[in-house]
């Protein structure tokens, strides 16, 4: 309960965010998600004034895109596949850095 989670992922300074934020139990399902991060390519962006798109694939699965919209003014982040909505655990396509971008 009280101990530091082991970090797993390489995204330390983001695994010790969300062991912050989370139980150790929902911690573990958000690490997971963390670790398919990895998985992920950026293929493209698309936007118009402060919202832009980013369209994400899956290693090995390149035919099947996500979108994730990014709101620059508000700092707003949405995925199409709305994992966050249904579990509260953010998704892996969140998680791609579109910073450098």
């Amino acid at each position: 309960m009280y101990s530091k989670p082991l970090l797993t992922t390489g995204l330390d300074s983001i695994e010790q965010a969300a062991a912050m934020v989370y139980t150790a139990e929902l911690f573990a399902e958000v690490e997971d998600q963390l670790a398919k991060v990895a998985a992920l390519k950026h293929v493209g962006k698309s936007g118009m004034g402060s919202n832009v798109v980013h369209c994400v694939a899956k290693f090995r699965r390149p035919g099947r895109l996500y979108h994730v919209l990014h709101d620059v003014t508000s700092e707003r982040i949405e995925c199409e596949c709305h994992r966050w909505k249904q579990s509260d655990i953010p998704c892996n396509h969140k998680g791609v850095d579109t910073s450098t971008l």
